[in-house]
């Protein structure tokens, strides 16, 4: 692993280490509600009107397109929090997406997680105004996501698109060992081309080239990146 992974990855510790130990919104959720959803479970609470603190397992939010396929917008590990768009609305009047696509959130694998109701959020946030720190911090992570699924698919060579994308997924949700970085996240060829906008036999075929080259390996759909570096450039 070079000095940027491993810059990555330490940043990442060290944004979990900031949200359990100095969150208010960590602390209020952790006393909200606490459930556990099979997978593919649709999440909710509250009449739709929650927000969430997911302690452990995955969460996807996609929209399904007018042509019925789904498109996966972004991936929620342990320590994330979901919904952001219905509290700035809540808060400040703001309607973060006014299009006619409706957007869902399922569970890919068994999850536990915490709920408060957004009205119970805001509350809160008129006696402790840190929390509108912790809520500007979600959306810089949110917004980093964001970033780096425009960068992967706005590359021109599908190798580059799925190289970069399983770089950030192994930076975010990766465990390092001997063999290399393993990514957490259970990854079906499927979810790849959900993520990427892409079709599902091109990442098969794309996937089977990375493993030829000894770049990955697979085994129960999670995916080793032997060398992130390599990858980045293959």
């Amino acid at each position: 692993m070079n000095t940027k992974d491993r810059q990555s990855n330490k940043s990442i510790l060290m944004h979990m280490e900031y949200r359990r130990e100095n969150s208010p919104l960590y602390s209020l959720l952790e006393n909200g509600t606490k459930r556990t959803l099979p997978k593919a479970q649709v999440v909710y609470g509250f009449g739709g009107q929650a927000v969430h603190l997911l302690e452990s397992g995955y969460v996807k939010r996609y929209l399904i397109t007018k042509e019925g396929a789904k498109s996966i917008q972004v991936i929620y590990g342990p320590g994330d929090f979901l919904p952001l768009t219905p509290i700035y609305k809540e808060l400040f009047n703001m309607d973060i997406y006014n299009g006619p696509e409706e957007y869902y959130y399922e569970a890919i694998t068994p999850v536990v997680l915490y709920s408060v109701s957004i009205n119970e959020l805001t509350e809160s946030a008129k006696i402790n105004p840190e929390l509108y720190k912790d809520l500007f911090y979600a959306a810089g992570v949110r917004l980093n996501s964001y970033i780096h699924r425009l960068e992967s698919i706005s590359l021109g060579v599908a190798n580059k698109k799925i190289g970069h994308q399983l770089c950030y997924l192994a930076n975010i949700f990766g465990k390092k060992d001997e063999q290399g970085v393993t990514i957490q996240l259970p990854l079906t060829h499927q979810t790849i081309a959900e993520i990427l906008d892409m079709a599902r036999e091109t990442i098969t075929l794309r996937i089977s080239r990375l493993q030829e080259k000894g770049l990955i390996s697979i085994e129960k759909q999670l995916i080793t990146i032997h060398d992130l570096e390599a990858l980045r450039k293959s």
